[in-house]
């Protein structure tokens, strides 16, 4: 009897947990698309290291369900080409931690195409112009960021090398690590690179 009222509560539990974990990234989808349309500056930063920390907190299936709707929402907002470098980083921050979400999840290609559609338009944005240096620290560290995540979803995918080969990725590289390019610069883009080998 014990045994039977255990396997009863287990299950219980388990539905239950599961309903509340959907319930909460269907709110999350709503809040996202709410907050990066309506308010794009500053508060697409804010829901952009939200969704960040959501995917560095998730294992997969339900958290990377919400990752095609938060890039939409992005794109709509224009995160990649802010002229806050702050909002830039935050985009990479987020596409640098589905990316590690998507390896780990041994996601397909089709998976991850919103991802590098995604850091196609954040590669070839506009360059900002000269600012601050505490700015300038947060854009470099933005591409910095986007060439880590581009390098961890190509690794070892044909598929994935040659959709970045299409979107011409590997020539997008070069202007983060061109002339003036940090030593970090060249020194992720060099990683990148590495991973496109089939580009």
């Amino acid at each position: 009897m014990n045994e039977w009222m255990n396997e009863c509560m287990d299950g219980c539990m388990h539905e239950c947990m599961q309903c509340m974990h959907e319930c909460m990234h269907e709110c999350m989808d709503g809040w996202m698309r709410f907050h990066l349309r309506l308010w794009r500056r500053p508060k697409a930063m804010f829901a952009l290291r939200l969704a960040a920390n959501l995917l560095a907190a998730g294992k997969g299936g339900a958290s990377l369900a919400l990752l095609p709707p938060i890039l939409e929402a992005a794109a709509a907002a224009g995160a990649h080409e802010s002229e806050r470098p702050a909002t830039r980083l935050a985009l990479a921050t987020l596409l640098l931690n589905a990316a590690v979400l998507l390896r780990r999840s041994a996601a397909s290609s089709d998976t991850k195409t919103p991802a590098i559609c995604a850091l196609q338009q954040l590669l070839t944005a506009p360059a900002l112009a000269t600012a601050p240096a505490v700015a300038a620290a947060a854009a470099e560290e933005a591409s910095c960021r986007a060439a880590l995540a581009l390098g961890t979803l190509a690794h070892g995918d044909v598929e994935t090398q040659a959709l970045c080969a299409g979107l011409d990725l590997p020539s997008a590289l070069d202007g983060v690590g061109g002339g003036g390019a940090s030593a970090r610069q060249r020194e992720c883009v060099a990683s990148a690179r590495a991973a496109l080998v089939g580009c």
